[in-house]
């Protein structure tokens, strides 16, 4: 069975990004990020709730991008694609987070690889 990578795109509500991740029963966690949603420690809130449900994975990861800029997250995300090896993974994008301009971001970028985008 293929591992999971769920890319969960942060905002001040948490509960979509952890309901995904336990329904998806995810290994590896990229949260896309922003400098506001860090001061507010979301990311944080989010992994300590895994913890507390006994839920554990093997990594996790936080990439920062430019809330209001589809081409900085764009970027930002294609230079992690390039880095990483996630094709090995099952991939769900969850664009239900994070701004307007992530969401549309995300969707350019992995909407040419083997993903699901929910």
């Amino acid at each position: 069975m293929k591992n999971t990578l769920v890319i969960s795109l942060v905002s001040e509500q948490t509960i979509p990004n952890i309901l995904t991740i336990l329904h998806f029963k995810s290994d590896w966690l990229l949260f896309v990020s922003t400098e506001e949603m860090q001061k507010k420690k979301k990311v944080e809130a989010i992994l300590n709730t895994l913890r507390q449900r006994d839920f554990s994975w093997e990594k996790d990861e936080v990439l920062i991008v430019d809330q209001d800029s589809v081409s900085d997250c764009m970027d930002k995300l294609q230079h992690w694609i390039e880095k990483v090896n996630f094709h090995t993974y099952e991939t769900i994008v969850n664009i239900t987070g994070g701004t307007k301009m992530m969401s549309i971001a995300a969707y350019e970028v992995f909407k040419a690889h083997p993903c699901q985008i929910i």
